[in-house]
């Protein structure tokens, strides 16, 4: 009895285990529901008083699949936008990127450009938008144009289905 007892936790423990996969994360500004089979690993992050900024590798299989940084900062102008016009200011951790493409995406004003990390060219994507008076963006970083090619869609999708919890610093 004893024995079936011990396997019986076991088994609970291991069906447990797999029912409660990480399903989404969840900063002080945002809430992201992951695609299926994928975990984020959650990299060192900041909060200031003007400023939030949480970073995540996606992996699958424990392969990495992109980075993600979400950045949140509390805004001093008054009915700020980000547009077409604008936007190269609010890029302005990454000095003086190559734009590939601008467009705008479903509330966001999205960029693709190009960096230079370690001497190799990185794909990079920023979704920006403003919410009352916190200014938003998350940045995409992919390794190569494969790994932009095989999740972009993924990510879109991740970003559309972002919930703000916060429209207010």
């Amino acid at each position: 009895m004893n024995n079936a007892y011990i396997k019986f936790i076991i088994l609970f423990s291991l069906i447990s285990g797999i029912v409660s996969a990480q399903e989404s994360i969840t900063t002080k500004y945002y809430k992201v529901n992951l695609p299926p089979g994928t975990t984020a690993q959650p990299l060192d992050s900041i909060h200031e008083e003007l400023a939030d900024i949480k970073g995540f590798v996606f992996k699958k299989n424990g392969k990495p699949k992109y980075m993600m940084i979400f950045m949140s900062n509390k805004s001093n102008v008054e009915n700020l936008k980000v547009d077409m016009d604008n936007y190269k200011g609010f890029l302005i951790e990454y000095g003086n990127p190559e734009i590939l493409a601008l467009e705008k995406f479903k509330g966001y004003l999205k960029a693709r450009f190009i960096t230079q990390e370690k001497g190799k060219e990185v794909i990079n994507i920023a979704y920006m938008s403003v919410d009352g008076n916190i200014l938003n963006r998350i940045f995409v970083m992919y390794g190569n144009t494969v790994g932009e090619e095989t999740f972009s869609k993924e990510v879109d999708d991740l970003v559309t289905g972002i919930v703000k919890l916060r429209s207010e610093w």
